[in-house]
């Protein structure tokens, strides 16, 4: 569930990019082993790395910096990202990770019953770490737990409790008030997203090994046929929505980079998993936007051109 979707994607991107990428991944592991435990860096996700970065292109401050150990082989020293932003995601990381194995749990996996426990520790610390939101977090996660016992509910809504966890997090790291919307609507409709993606990559594991999965909801006799061209709306309709939100915000650096993670590594995901699911089908990769423009002009790609089915999907859209 929700891990490790949100990948950086080196092909064609600045080497500039690609070395502040790697600052910011090793900025949350330092993070994650110095606050939690040593062995806490090795839940580090993708993830968390963009929840970083995004939250920090918010500040017109320089980044600070420090030299770290690796403490992978070959165990030489790293510049690492550190700050506010960088200890904040690291949170978000070890809580999305406790949910993770809770959702496992859930799935009736005995086997994560005892890893849950040693980490408990180490998650009600992480609750304590996001700014007056954990308890909340918890409980909303406990509710969506609840809808996924539902048996004829949508995905869509169980799409849509996620995305609000999501956006919910990511909005509570500012106090601005506009900023703070902007990023509640993006943690929104990147929740949508993390949910569909999720739910698309394990259905065929689900279907076989007899485990929930929201896609069942929308064709009850688990024919797999029409669940392509749904998924494939559904999913670049939350990106367009996510690219919208994106644009809204005042960013102030990391925007070449922000783009090429939003822009070109979730839609090649998107194509990944698409074509992981229905491989007799051929995807289109062609990127959101062109290269280079993260302006505040709304030129995505429309969910009303994209081609989809009679079934009722979600729109990607959100009220102003």
């Amino acid at each position: 569930m929700m891990f490790g979707y949100i990948r950086f994607s080196p092909c064609g991107q600045d080497a500039g990019d690609c070395e502040l990428y790697k600052k910011y991944y090793c900025g949350i592991c330092r993070s994650l082993r110095s606050v939690f435990g040593f062995p806490f860096g090795a839940v580090l996700s993708y993830d968390s790395a963009f929840l970083a970065l995004l939250l920090e292109s918010l500040s017109p401050e320089p980044v600070g910096e420090e030299k770290i150990r690796c403490p992978l082989p070959p165990f030489r020293k790293k510049t690492a990202i550190k700050g506010p932003a960088v200890h904040f995601a690291a949170a978000a990381n070890l809580f999305f990770f406790y949910q993770k194995v809770s959702d496992n749990c859930h799935d009736r996996n005995i086997l994560w019953h005892f890893p849950r426990k040693i980490i408990s520790p180490a998650y009600r610390k992480a609750l304590s770490l996001l700014p007056q939101r954990g308890d909340r977090l918890d409980k909303a996660f406990a509710t969506l737990y609840t809808l996924e016992k539902i048996p004829h509910l949508s995905p869509d809504e169980r799409a849509s409790s996620f995305g609000t966890i999501l956006g919910e997090l990511t909005g509570s790291f500012t106090e601005k008030t506009a900023v703070r919307s902007s990023l509640q609507r993006a943690g929104l409709h990147l929740g949508r997203w993390i949910y569909y993606i999720d739910a698309l990559d394990d259905y065929k594991t689900d279907k076989k090994k007899g485990r929930y999965n929201p896609l069942f909801h929308l064709f009850p006799d688990r024919d797999s046929s029409g669940i392509s061209g749904l998924m494939k709306t559904a999913l670049r309709s939350e990106l367009f929505s996510l690219s919208q939100e994106i644009s809204s915000l005042p960013l102030k650096k990391n925007i070449s980079l922000i783009q090429g993670l939003v822009f070109v590594g979730l839609e090649q995901m998107t194509t990944s998993i698409l074509n992981k699911f229905n491989t007799t089908e051929v995807h289109d990769e062609k990127p959101l936007r062109r290269s280079g423009d993260l302006s505040g002009r709304r030129t995505g790609r429309s969910p009303k051109s994209l081609s989809g089915t009679c079934q009722k999907i979600p729109s990607g859209q959100t009220h102003r």
